[in-house]
């Protein structure tokens, strides 16, 4: 099932009775990895989501790169580990990207003669079915030849490409940067609820690089969702579900329930007192 959906669509069930009045929809929907973006100049993930890892490979030793591993910590302090099978490690000024300060110092990208690098997640005791719920990337030359899968064991929650990159941003110049005039943003990846990511696949289906920066991961859930909204008509999705909207905060889910029970109960009201009048 190749889809996008709304994260907006994904409501607690305990809130199925006042969602009906309120018009919101319940339905649950096969496991899914959630998008976002973040404004021009932001090149890290927000404090929003909580204390995150993040990677800027300026410690990674030029060139070819394999099995290069990062520690990362849950909030119990519980150690997993991050290993990238394979990986090319540039620097910026190699390729002529200097401008703006999001680019600058080293960047990651595949081994040109290997398509596709694999992120897999594992805890120090061994336990290799362990994964994270959020993974954030500064994306510094979009690219609509770059396909990412994120999986959940062998499951596969999302697998896309970026068909139409200026309508996925919005057509938002002051995304456009370097000397190439290329799109670049940071990335929000967040994994649905009773889901974990386990495997990223970052692959180049043709000529060129997958280029990226400051991988940042969470091994909890987020604490809250960050980032704008892309243009699902700028994806292609050929494998799991990629939601394109937020979720709403728990504060806002019950507002906007109490807000359409309100506004039931008013109608009602007036309906009363119409019927009285007329009586």
């Amino acid at each position: 099932m190749n889809l996008i959906k709304s994260r907006s669509s994904q409501l607690a069930m305990g809130a199925i009775s006042m969602a009906a009045m309120s018009g919101l929809s319940t339905t649950n929907a096969a496991s899914a990895v959630t998008i976002t973006y973040e404004n021009p100049n932001i090149y890290s993930a927000s404090a929003a989501i909580g204390p995150t890892k993040q990677v800027d490979f300026e410690a990674a030793t030029l060139g070819n790169n394999s099995n290069y591993s990062i520690n990362l910590t849950d909030a119990a302090g519980n150690g997993y580990i991050a290993t990238y099978d394979s990986l090319q490690v540039s620097n910026y000024g190699d390729n002529g990207k200097t401008a703006g300060a999001g680019y600058a110092g080293q960047f990651a990208s595949n081994i040109g003669s290997v398509p596709t690098t694999n992120l897999t997640f594992a805890t120090t005791a061994g336990n290799n079915a362990a994964g994270i719920k959020y993974f954030g990337m500064f994306y510094s030359s979009l690219d609509s030849l770059n396909q990412l899968t994120f999986y959940d064991g062998s499951n596969i929650l999302a697998k896309f490409m970026f068909s139409n990159i200026p309508q996925l941003l919005h057509y938002d110049s002051a995304l456009v940067g370097g000397p190439y005039n290329q799109y670049g943003a940071f990335f929000n990846f967040y994994a649905d609820a009773g889901e974990q990511i386990t495997k990223i696949n970052f692959t180049q289906t043709g000529g060129g690089g997958f280029e990226s920066d400051n991988h940042t991961f969470r091994v909890p859930d987020a604490v809250s969702i960050s980032g704008n909204e892309v243009d699902p008509a700028g994806l292609s999705v050929t494998a799991g579900t990629l939601r394109t909207q937020k979720i709403p905060e728990p504060g806002d889910l019950v507002g906007t329930l109490l807000g359409g029970a309100a506004v039931w109960g008013l109608k009602r009201q007036l309906r009363k007192k119409k019927l009285a009048t007329t009586d």
